[in-house]
């Protein structure tokens, strides 16, 4: 295996083993230590497992980029050279990752542990969990092994790692149950999909934040069932640390550490908050006793000052006072707002330029530019109180959409906002089943469905004190309309309205509900919803963004929607296209690029981020790039690629000149929206009597 080639990586020497694959030291071509995540063709698993596994991760992490997250260099998959080369030891077809490499597992310095670096561990955890759960991403398997360190320049950095479970609870992702059993929260035993939430990363987080401070697990049993029966029904610990700890520590532990998720700390931010209020340490007992097996000292220079890259806590610092922490009222602290949307800097230091091709499509484009756009949304979303509507216009490409989702992620990550999002469709039913998208995304039940959902339902109306079976057949015909289980058809816009506006209204207490209702301009369902919500949350503080294509969007639409912000209060946004050099700056943070690139697809995309973004997807899956070292280019000399809506331009240009009569045909299809149905393009052809497509 040592000296193998995979990727541009070139294997070292083994650093772990284990039933799901193993990990080796490797370095890159520019001489950047790694570690290269690959499954042995003798895995204790089988191979399907294991390579499912490290597609999940591979997916998971590839979405994220945070200091306090291990940065992953590059993926792909192994061919036949490399199975053949290993002597049979890999196996073609199987993933691999290739990630920072670090210094080691962060319970290696538990002896060295003080009240200064525990609290300095948690807080950086903390940061990366908040920008992680502002994504869409639950860890799930929080435990030391899982929490890294590195050193570098005097500093102690902190990294997560691992996320083989972690799990997009707003997308369509399939939930895989599991977990490390001495620190899964109980929703995770009991396979609660709805109950799963940043909050469960809280409950694996506390028990951490116990074994640190104590040399303990919080949840010990004889048996696994053991250990089961007390993360259930087990009293939370005691906290007998081995060094002084704030006197209201227990009480935070314990607060991450409740059975129940609601009475936990919600968000990572509120977690923070609360831990830097937190008093000075006084002198505590010494509990020598230790059930884990002895770890070595280590010492090591703290970070210099405490400082993060997602959550403002030199802002925090700046707020003066200490609070006594009740456990019992964890899940009602929040974090102030900050008054300026910026992150504090970066503080990773950057070993190797760039994310390698193999990711390219996982890590969502970054937000360049748009300062006064972001400024104005900072300020509607927590400088202002009450009902907001407001609108995102501009052509389409120009970036509405990445504004809107830029918005909500800082606004989750913060803590200031409780993020719902519906994404409304032209045709069919897909009008209804947007705002019905609100709610499945926001309870996490996606293609859940027939009994099993109302199971679901119950189970979260019950958490909020609701036992009315009624309540939860309304929330099943607002999700299933067509499931004649639940009753009747849809219900009538009315009523849906207000049981969506029922959840919302649930699920933000403390907090300002921030609903981004996307491609509103499709229908007048989202306009109409803006305005039941103003009525029925009077009073309480919800910013609705709405995004509308200029060629699309209705005047009524637009009518309606000033109404609303006559009536309620609001603003209209007009996107236009970047500035220029923002484009080549976009497409820098998308690939490494070498040389003029950049610039060369700024100019063919123009001022349009969207264009920009599918012409670099066109150039990486086309095989168009080479690279080295120093970056990417391209690989046929001086020619870009036409973006695809240039191609469909040339093909109907052509079509005009030879067969007139199938451009008739294709302004029919455009007609019909775009999401195209052959039967109805092709009966709309008969009855104009144009030439009928052929599938």
């Amino acid at each position: 295996m040592e000296g193998l080639q995979i990727g541009s990586f070139t294997v070292e020497a083994p650093l772990a083993q284990g039933g799901m694959g193993a990990v080796w030291r490797a370095v890159h071509r520019s001489g950047v230590p790694a570690a290269l995540k690959i499954i042995p063709a003798d895995a204790e698993s089988t191979m399907f497992q294991a390579a499912v596994g490290l597609q999940a991760e591979i997916r998971a992490v590839g979405a994220l980029d945070h200091p306090n997250i291990v940065r992953v260099y590059d993926a792909g998959t192994l061919g036949r050279e490399h199975e053949e080369a290993s002597h049979g030891k890999l196996r073609a077809g199987s993933p691999w990752l290739a990630m920072e490499l670090a210094d080691g597992p962060i319970d290696t310095l538990q002896q060295g542990m003080d009240w200064s670096r525990l609290s300095n561990v948690l807080l950086q955890v903390l940061d990366g969990l908040a920008h992680a759960h502002a994504r869409g991403m639950v860890h799930r398997d929080l435990k030391p092994a899982n929490v890294l360190f590195t050193r570098g320049a005097g500093d102690l950095r902190v990294l997560l790692a691992d996320f083989g479970l972690a799990w997009r609870f707003k997308r369509d992702d399939p939930l895989v149950h599991g977990g490390s059993l001495p620190y899964a929260a109980p929703e995770q035993l009991l396979a609660q999909q709805t109950e799963l939430g940043p909050w469960t990363d809280m409950y694996g987080l506390g028990c951490v934040a116990f074994r640190l401070a104590t040399g303990k697990r919080p949840f010990r049993g004889k048996d696994p069932d053991a250990v089961r029966r007390a993360h259930l029904f087990g009293d939370r610990p005691a906290l007998r640390p081995r060094f002084p700890v704030s006197e209201g520590f227990e009480a935070w532990v314990h607060g991450m550490i409740a059975k129940e998720p609601r009475a936990r700390f919600q968000r990572a931010a509120d977690a923070a908050w609360a831990l830097v209020r937190l008093p000075p340490p006084q002198l505590a007992a010494r509990d020598e006793e230790e059930d884990d097996s002895d770890v070595p000292s280590v010492s090591v220079q703290m970070l210099g000052g405490d400082r993060t890259a997602t959550l403002p806590l030199s802002q925090w610092m700046l707020i003066g006072g200490r609070e006594e922490l009740v456990a019992s009222q964890a899940q009602k602290v929040r974090a102030p707002a900050p008054d300026d949307w910026r992150r504090p800097s970066d503080l990773r230091p950057i070993a190797l330029e760039g994310r390698g091709l193999g990711l390219f499509g996982l890590l969502d484009p970054p937000m360049v530019g748009r300062i006064d756009e972001r400024n104005r949304l900072w300020e509607e979303l927590t400088r202002t109180s009450g009902f907001r509507l407001v609108v995102l216009r501009g052509a389409q490409g120009v970036g509405k959409t990445r504004l809107a989702s830029w918005l909500c992620e800082r606004g989750h990550e913060v803590g200031v906002a409780e993020v719902f999002r519906a994404t409304f469709r032209q045709s069919g039913s897909g009008e209804t089943e947007g705002l019905g998208g609100l709610v499945e995304d926001h309870l996490r039940i996606q293609g859940v469905v027939g009994p099993e959902l109302m199971r679901e339902l119950r189970l979260m109306l019950r958490g909020a004190g609701i036992t009315d079976l009624a309540e939860a057949t309304r929330l099943a015909r607002v999700l299933r309309p067509t499931d004649a289980t639940f009753g009747d058809g849809p219900l009538p816009m009315e009523e849906r309205h207000e049981a969506i506006a029922e959840v919302v209204a649930r699920r933000t207490a403390g907090r300002r509900a921030l609903i981004w209702l996307e491609d509103a301009f499709w229908s007048s369902e989202g306009v109409a919803f803006a305005d039941r919500l103003a009525r029925r949350m009077a009073g309480s503080d919800v910013l609705v963004l709405l995004t509308m294509r200029d060629d699309l969007v209705a005047p009524a639409v637009v009518l309606r929607a000033r109404k609303v912000m006559e009536e309620h209060g609001g603003a209209e946004l007009r996107i236009g296209p970047l500035l220029q050099g923002q484009v080549a700056e976009l497409v820098a943070a998308l690939i490494p690029a070498r040389g003029d690139l950049p610039e060369r697809i700024e100019a063919t995309a123009g001022g349009h981020p969207a264009t920009a973004v599918r012409l670099t997807s066109e150039l990486v899956d086309g095989g168009h790039l080479a690279g080295d070292a120093g970056g990417v280019w391209l690989t046929q000399g001086d020619l870009l690629p036409l973006p695809d809506d240039s191609r469909w331009i040339e093909a109907v240009e052509g079509l005009a000149a030879t067969a007139p009569a199938l451009v008739r045909a294709l302004r029919v299809a455009a007609a019909l929206g775009p999401h195209v149905v052959y039967s109805e393009w092709r009966d709309a052809c008969r009855m104009l009597d144009l030439p009928l497509p052929q599938t």
